[in-house]
């Protein structure tokens, strides 16, 4: 890549020197910040999974569960277990589900603070596509068939999706006297409020 003429007139080489740095660690940080995200998606998908099948079939559930327990465990012991298992399983849930509309939010800011820096390092070179990776680009596959496809996947599909399965789980609790259904209730109530706020932060961030 050549440098334009006028380089040193526009911007002094430390300067540019810096700016290329902060750039280079702000895609670093958002890199790790995708796989986490990618990973947390997983996580919650698997523990949606767990309470599916605690909605569709409970003893297929619970044979499970006991296949991993000892076998001299009585049936009041493994029922108990399997309550708190399911309580487990709702911590987990609200964790990772909040934790990842977490990072879901900071990584749409983070595209348009790239797209900031990418601004300026683009000037400097006569190929002005030099620095559009996460900026440019990022905005032109949003705006694609498939990528709108992926938005509404991400942004109402999953979390609708989340909101359906964990209100389902909660009204099987009360109907078959789960013994930690105040616990998971709460914990429910808050997956449910946290995603719906995501919801709302995702469509008035347009």
């Amino acid at each position: 890549m050549r440098y334009k003429k006028n380089y040193t007139n526009k911007l002094k080489e430390h300067r540019f020197n810096a700016l290329v740095s902060h750039y280079k660690d702000t895609y670093d940080i958002h890199q790790s910040k995708l796989k986490t995200r990618n990973f947390l998606f997983y996580l919650v998908l698997i523990l949606l999974i767990v309470l599916s099948l605690y909605i569709t079939d409970q003893k297929l559930l619970e044979n499970i569960i006991i296949s991993y327990l000892p076998k001299e465990i009585s049936a009041n012991d493994i029922k108990y277990k399997f309550n708190v298992i399911l309580t487990i399983n709702w911590v987990l849930l609200f964790g990772f589900s909040i934790r990842y509309f977490q990072l879901a939010a900071e990584i749409k800011k983070q595209y348009s603070y790239m797209k900031v820096l990418e601004d300026p390092l683009s000037n400097e070179f006569y190929d002005d596509n030099s620095f559009t990776r996460e900026g440019d680009f990022y905005k032109k596959s949003s705006s694609s068939y498939y990528g709108t496809w992926t938005k509404y996947l991400y942004t109402y599909i999953f979390p609708i999706f989340l909101i359906i399965i964990t209100t389902t789980s909660i009204i099987y609790e009360y109907i078959r006297d789960t013994k930690t259904v105040v616990i998971d209730t709460i914990l429910a109530l808050l997956i449910i409020i946290n995603t719906i706020l995501y919801i709302r932060y995702k469509k008035w961030s347009k």
